[in-house]
């Protein structure tokens, strides 16, 4: 049976998301700060509570370290965590409360990949999913700039972990821990007929590869993902 991290797993789409997982077959760790919630609910799906900061690269280590010496191998994630801010354009600036939606939206999305992403690759499996908004979505539906604009980050940084994301941690760089692992081969180039598009889910932000077989021409700077 295979074991999915869920975060933000004690309330909202989280909790959703813990549930509709078990009655899929898998085992839920029901990662969050809220504990009562999350004790109740990971006791309701025969899971596992890990109280849980996202912003914290500790607290991801403490819940990897939990989840693996209850389940074993981790097989997926499910980035839910996420807050509003209610930070206007229009009020007064408050780099105190972007900060905090920042690092619970984006950050921990990014710590996220890393952290459960390189625990993945190890093991040769596993699937990550990283929960946007469609209030990021053009046109803005919200005024809370702070979330809208974190959640769009979402997108960008699923976009660049579904490209690979850059060697693992430490390859090739002693700064930070190297592990001695060489940096992974550049990956073969396309067939001259055809050329990689990437597809986004609006409420996901995943990103998965298609290949098309004629040319594709967009009237945008080719830093802009469009579909």
């Amino acid at each position: 049976m295979d074991t999915v991290v869920v975060t933000g797993g004690a309330s909202g789409i989280g909790a959703a998301t813990c549930r509709y997982l078990t009655g899929q077959g898998y085992r839920v760790v029901v990662a969050d700060l809220q504990r009562t919630e999350g004790e109740r609910l990971a006791a309701e799906l025969d899971g596992l509570f890990v109280h849980h900061d996202v912003g914290d690269p500790a607290s991801w280590e403490a819940l990897m370290t939990a989840a693996v010496d209850r389940f074993g191998p981790l097989h997926g994630l499910v980035a839910a965590a996420g807050v509003k801010s209610e930070y206007l354009l229009q009020g007064p600036p408050d780099p105190v409360l972007f900060h905090r939606a920042a690092t619970v939206n984006q950050l921990g999305v990014i710590l996220g990949v890393q952290i459960v992403g390189e625990h993945l690759r190890e093991q040769g499996r596993g699937s990550i999913v990283n929960i946007a908004s469609g209030a990021a979505m053009p046109p803005a539906q919200s005024p809370d700039v702070a979330y809208v604009s974190t959640k769009w980050g979402v997108r960008g940084i699923s976009r660049v972990a579904a490209r690979g994301g850059g060697p693992p941690r430490g390859a090739g760089d002693t700064r930070g821990g190297a592990r001695g692992r060489p940096p992974p081969s550049p990956p073969a180039p396309p067939p001259p007929t055809t050329r990689p598009v990437w597809r986004r889910s609006t409420m996901t932000g995943c990103v998965r590869p298609l290949t098309v077989r004629a040319p594709v021409i967009r009237k945008r700077s080719s830093s802009t993902c469009s579909m």
